[in-house]
């Protein structure tokens, strides 16, 4: 099983609420038939709010030693490398999903 993980940073000006509605309830819909269509396993999101960052200095220490400001950990899990590859190239996703990612995110700051 192989596990894309990203961090990505909501888009200068958004709402961190809107974000993370727009996450939930737009682009996670918007990819999840098109990512079962091509055997992609699991997509999840793990939101990153203001309250969960300002939990994070009670965790940190020497091993853990940064406060990642990111808004959204998203993982995508697939049995091999064809099955993301064959959803990158879906015509759907160069249409309609890779233009979605420029509504919520500055595409030079994912990780």
């Amino acid at each position: 099983m192989l596990v894309l993980t990203i961090c990505a940073y909501r888009k200068a000006g958004m709402g961190e609420d809107e974000f993370h509605r727009y996450m939930s309830e737009v682009h996670a819909p918007l990819v999840r038939d098109l990512l079962a269509k091509h055997g992609i396993t699991r997509y999840s999101m793990a939101h990153n709010t203001t309250r969960t960052r300002s939990l994070v200095s009670q965790i940190q220490d020497a091993q853990f030693p940064y406060n990642n400001a990111y808004d959204i950990v998203t993982q995508i899990r697939f049995p091999s490398i064809d099955n993301y590859v064959s959803f990158r190239n879906d015509p759907f996703y160069t249409e309609k999903i890779m233009p979605d990612h420029d509504r919520f995110t500055e595409p030079e700051k994912v990780l």
